[in-house]
């Protein structure tokens, strides 16, 4: 499947060189870049961190071809490539990228800025069924096939069954091929013996603050280091919307993923019983907010939203035969806050969070800005 897959996209490119545009010379550097501040308070004891600091890098050799990258430094102690790929755009329709790329999986995994989701952690499901920030080497394709109507579709690395756990799901198993110093994740190097197809389509209504996008996933899992074979893949299905309209603010996203043979993973990893991997996950969110001067001054450019967000992951939803659900798998998130844009490429952020896992309920407070150019 894999193969065909490659021969298809391969085809695509060809058909699109032939029908692409002429080009038009303009060259040129670009820069851009993010970054977040935030507080925690949680038992008695306060935080502050910086978070992340990134940079954009590119340059446009003329408006057809241009390398983009994404140069991250996170708490304190990772520093890697987050992006980094030549993109060679033949048409609108049609655009090549070769390199390392975001995994078209999730909105927050590709526009993972801080002014693009309102809590000061990102959210669960985009932390363990969509494990941003999800990075993998690969090629692929991505352009627009109608008005308002977007796709992306690539050919990546696999995942790497030996990181996963029960309460870590597939986080751990990114391979990400950009890491260049500390953390856990990611390395200098991806393996591409189980590679992966995935792809989003995406439909924009600017008039209407609409965007809805629905993506698919679907690969091997045994880039494993000690090079055992469990024959197992994983399959992961996913949507989300966000719609910003006279005031009103809504988004959601639902996730579902599946691993099949799971049980051959937990036995090539020594894991049973309730440290098991589970073989299906599922997951969600909603959040609901009012923009407050909307109705004081509908031209404001200055946001302040009060809002909502509920959401819930279970990570062993199902769990194959040899292991027990592990209540520390499912989790059930309630977040009251207000996020205060004055721009909409800056954000202040206050969030109280109530979390229930099994026995433990925990709760905490944060404030955070975040930015991004």
């Amino acid at each position: 499947m894999i193969q065909r897959a490659y021969i298809g996209l391969m085809i695509f490119v060809l058909v699109g060189m032939v029908f692409a545009d002429p080009p038009h010379t303009r060259e040129g550097s670009f820069v851009g870049g993010y970054g977040e501040i935030i507080m925690t308070s949680q038992n008695g004891e306060r935080s502050a961190e910086y978070r992340r600091f990134i940079l954009y890098l590119g340059y446009a050799f003329n408006d057809k071809l241009a390398f983009r990258s994404e140069l991250e430094y996170e708490h304190g102690t990772e520093l890697a490539l987050e992006q980094a790929y030549v993109e060679w755009k033949f048409s609108s329709r049609i655009a090549l990228r070769s390199g390392l790329l975001l995994v078209p999986t999730s909105r927050v995994n590709l526009y993972h800025e801080p002014t693009y989701f309102f809590p000061n952690d990102r959210p669960a499901v985009d932390t363990y069924l969509v494990p941003s920030t999800w990075r993998e080497v690969g090629l692929g394709l991505s352009g627009i096939l109608a008005e308002g109507l977007q796709y992306d579709l690539y050919l990546i690395a696999g995942m790497n069954s030996q990181e996963f756990s029960a309460t870590g799901f597939i986080r751990n198993g990114r391979q990400g091929a950009g890491k260049l110093e500390g953390g856990e994740e990611g390395n200098g190097n991806a393996l591409f013996t189980s590679p992966a197809v995935t792809g989003r389509l995406t439909y924009v209504m600017p008039l209407r603050g609409l965007r809805m996008a629905a993506s698919a996933y679907y690969g091997g899992v045994d880039n494993r280091p000690d090079g055992v074979k469990t024959g197992s893949t994983l399959s992961i299905l996913s949507a989300d919307m966000v719609w910003e309209y006279n005031g009103v603010y809504l988004s959601g996203t639902v996730a579902w993923d599946r691993l099949s043979n799971a049980r051959a993973i937990n036995e090539a990893n020594g894991l049973s019983g309730v440290n098991g991997v589970g073989e299906t996950a599922i997951g969600g969110n909603i959040v609901a907010g009012v923009n407050i001067l909307y109705f004081l001054s509908p031209e404001s450019e200055i946001r302040l939203l009060p809002y909502y967000m509920f959401e819930t992951v279970k990570l062993h939803y199902q769990v194959p035969a040899g292991s027990q659900v592990n209540p520390a798998a499912n989790r059930t998130y309630h977040r009251f806050g207000v996020v205060l844009f004055p721009h909409d490429q800056v954000v202040f952020k206050a969030n109280y969070t109530l979390f229930q896992s099994g026995a433990t309920n925990q709760k905490w407070f944060q404030l955070g800005v975040g930015y991004n150019f």
